[in-house]
């Protein structure tokens, strides 16, 4: 069960994981003052030279935006830094790709208070490299009203190649937000928890369950466990099984694979599995379930479908299941229980 979590304590959990703070931001001028409108603070495992570079080459093939009224600004900082961005926010305002950024509210009250839960996926935040990492997101001071729909605004981005500002703010800074929908916020932090299940797999032949598991080098006092329930759980136990997997690193680098296995327990097809990665101070960190039948590959699950397919091909076998008396094309004469 996923407890919500406060930035202090990601920062206990995983700060030893954080190499870069990602700033991005998008500012409008008002009165001589560039004001944010949306600031996006990602905290990422990679080296600040690294980042920086993957900045200048989404500006390069995207365009960047520095207008008379509007900017989106792209910078980095070592995590080093995270003190002086904090205490930013305590006076308002932040130095982001060397400009002076005034938050139109307090925030740093606000962001103390604000609790998330550690889970894959948001909605509202795109991912900065190829995995989902399970994250805390930090949501500080939502907006009720558009705040980029300014004629003014739509003017200056189209002449830098945007349709609007937002489409500038969703690419640049790696938002997904709609003026006709969400409205966004102030402030977004993306604090992730590099660990995800990346690979699960049951092998009756073996008699065996193998977990296959991405985390960075420093998590090494995650635990995996295995875990298996029937289908009525909540008429019976809740687990019928549980079974500690010890993953083996299998790769030295900053983020790792590391694969381990447990003896098979007597279990039914319609059982459902879960493992589980915990973390020995905010608990579960991710997982990954589905039933016993779906985990097994399919070459075990079905020995003559996967035979069927060296004479023909899958796609053309599931058109005559489905259409088994199509006049334009072959007859399927004999039917049988194939499991697709």
């Amino acid at each position: 069960m996923s407890v919500r979590l406060d930035v202090s304590e990601m920062i206990g959990a995983f700060g030893a994981t954080y190499r870069t703070i990602d700033l991005r931001c998008a500012a409008v001028k008002r009165a001589g003052t560039w004001e944010n409108v949306y600031t996006v603070i990602r905290l990422r495992y990679e080296e600040p030279n690294f980042v920086q570079t993957r900045q200048r080459e989404l500006e390069a093939q995207h365009g960047a935006v520095h207008t008379e009224s509007f900017q989106v600004l792209l910078d980095q900082r070592p995590f080093s830094d995270w003190n002086r961005i904090r205490g930013g926010f305590s006076i308002h305002r932040l130095m982001i790709g060397g400009v002076e950024v005034v938050f139109r509210q307090p925030i740093e009250n606000e962001l103390s208070r604000t609790l998330a839960y550690l889970q894959e996926g948001d909605s509202e935040i795109r991912p900065f490299d190829s995995y989902t990492w399970p994250a805390a997101q930090f949501h500080v001071s939502p907006y009720s009203v558009p705040p980029l729909r300014d004629d003014t605004l739509a003017r200056e981005t189209t002449k830098v190649g945007y349709p609007d500002p937002y489409d500038a703010v969703n690419l640049l800074c790696n938002l997904n937000i709609q003026s006709n929908q969400s409205q966004g916020c102030q402030l977004y932090i993306s604090m992730p928890a590099f660990a995800l299940v990346s690979g699960f797999r049951i092998l009756p032949k073996d008699k065996s369950v193998r977990v296959e598991i991405k985390r960075h080098r420093e998590l090494g006092s995650l635990k995996s466990w295995v875990l298996f329930r029937s289908r009525d759980h909540r008429r019976v136990e809740p687990w019928k099984h549980r079974l500690p997997i010890e993953p083996v690193i299998s790769s030295d680098e900053e983020i790792l694979t590391a694969v381990g296995s447990a003896d098979l327990p007597e279990v039914e097809d319609d059982d459902w599995a879960e493992v589980q990665v915990l973390h020995p101070d905010v608990g579960e960190v991710c997982k990954k379930s589905n039933s016993v039948r779906q985990l097994i590959p399919v070459a075990q699950r079905n020995v003559l479908l996967e035979t069927l397919k060296y004479f023909c091909p899958e796609a053309e076998f599931r058109s005559l299941v489905v259409r088994p008396f199509d006049k334009n094309g072959p007859r399927l004469k004999v039917s049988a229980g194939f499991e697709l």
